[in-house]
């Protein structure tokens, strides 16, 4: 019987310690992404302003390629990177002049995988850009392809 008190006991305290470093975590994980958010309402408009101020004299491609210029350094992990790029594509995409033809392949209806891979391939002709960044700006591209 005693030991059975004192295995319970250390069960206790292992599983107390369990919860605690799982608050710590937890709390440690939410103050890096909630210490990023306020920066990103303040250089939100700024990102707007800049691709407003691109876009005026550009077309779509020149949005395009000026935005996978400024994500090529971002790292997967880079939540704040690839939110700025996201911004700047999508209202670059807004202000841009059209280019005749440019959505010509774009799968239209709502085929998921035929979307993926028209992205996928876009990418591929960026091979120095991280794949999974580069598909959050061509899922912006997209976007634009299937509203014109």
């Amino acid at each position: 019987m005693k030991n059975l008190k004192k295995e319970f006991r250390v069960f206790m305290v292992v599983y107390a310690v369990l919860v605690i470093a799982i608050i710590v975590g937890a709390n440690y994980v939410y103050q890096m992404i909630d210490s990023d958010l306020p920066d990103m309402a303040i250089i939100e408009p700024m990102i707007i302003k800049d691709a407003n101020a691109f876009a005026r004299q550009k077309n779509i491609k020149d949005c395009i390629e000026e935005d996978l210029i400024k994500i090529k350094p971002c790292d997967v992990h880079d939540l704040k990177c690839r939110i700025t790029g996201k911004i700047f594509i999508e209202q670059c995409l807004k202000v841009a002049s059209p280019v005749r033809d440019y959505c010509i392949a774009f799968p239209r209806g709502d085929e998921i995988a035929k979307t993926a891979s028209w992205e996928d391939h876009l990418c591929s002709l960026y091979p120095k850009i991280n794949t999974v960044v580069c598909v959050n700006t061509m899922e912006s591209v997209a976007q634009y392809c299937k509203s014109h």
